[in-house]
């Protein structure tokens, strides 16, 4: 049987409360990265510039092949 660790606490990665959360969400749940993301946080300053941030992260991890497998992902 597999063991699966969780991370706990959490990181001061934005001043913005609901960025942070979100962040630390993306750091904890899905695997993401805490220097790679940590990295590009002061380019966060509303909705749009985070949906531009993230999916450059994201298309950055695609080429990487850098994806988790479906069945790794816990749905909540």
């Amino acid at each position: 049987m597999e063991t699966i660790e969780f991370r706990t606490g959490t990181y001061p990665l934005h001043h913005d409360p609901n960025f942070n959360y979100q962040l630390n969400r993306a750091v904890m749940l899905s695997g993401g990265a805490l220097d790679e993301i940590r990295s590009v946080t002061n380019q966060i300053k509303d909705i749009p510039t985070w949906i531009e941030t993230l999916l450059s992260l994201a298309d950055k991890a695609k080429a990487e092949k850098r994806i988790l497998n479906p069945r790794d992902v816990t749905r909540f």
